[in-house]
């Protein structure tokens, strides 16, 4: 969300999804990004940068291609807390737990979906599946507890979601249905992938 017209003083956006901002720096005015329910602030110096915040997640990312960016975030202690990214990094909020984690990015698998790619590089399985449902608006359901501990490398260039899922079956035995839900009028409401 973000007004019609910033302020002369300040350029505020709140965000519930994934974006990907380049920023012009204008000292007079910063620019700000807050997660919908304004548990995490960004305050823009400058830079390039990627944000994985959707509501209905349990984590907020924020991965830094170039500049600098102050993080503000509410702590374990419940404390107002910042902290200043470089770039390459990319840090984690649980929104649970309140803990950061902050690691070197991979910052081309990071920004790659703006493309259409999605790059998993020993990418564990509850990360590729909501890589997953973000790309494809598709619910997972896991039966196969055995498939939990499995990694996916791999890169998918415009590629439908049949197509990823049987790279999966070929590559690590991963058998799947999908079952859609569709409206009076033929279009498809809700699309379910069952993993088995």
């Amino acid at each position: 969300k973000y007004p019609s017209a910033f302020a002369s003083d300040l350029r505020e956006v709140a965000l519930n999804g994934e974006a990907y901002f380049s920023v012009a720096k204008e000292p007079d005015r910063k620019f700000i990004v807050h997660s919908n329910e304004d548990q995490v602030a960004i305050e823009v110096l400058g830079t390039e940068f990627n944000i994985d915040a959707y509501q209905d997640n349990g984590f907020i990312t924020t991965t830094l291609v170039s500049g600098s960016v102050r993080l503000s975030y509410i702590n374990t202690k419940d404390e107002k807390h910042s902290l200043l990214m470089q770039p390459h990094e990319k840090v984690i909020y649980d929104r649970t737990s309140k803990f950061v984690d902050k690691h070197k990015a991979d910052v081309e698998r990071d920004i790659s979906w703006r493309d259409g790619t999605i790059i998993l590089k020993e990418t564990p399985l509850k990360e590729v599946l909501w890589t997953l449902s973000k790309r494809f608006n598709v619910e997972f359901e896991v039966r196969n507890r055995r498939l939990q501990s499995s990694s996916f490398t791999g890169i998918f260039k415009n590629q439908q979601l049949e197509r990823i899922l049987e790279h999966f079956k070929i590559a690590s035995h991963v058998n799947y249905s999908i079952k859609q839900e569709t409206g009076k009028d033929g279009e498809i409401l809700k699309k379910r992938v069952i993993l088995y």
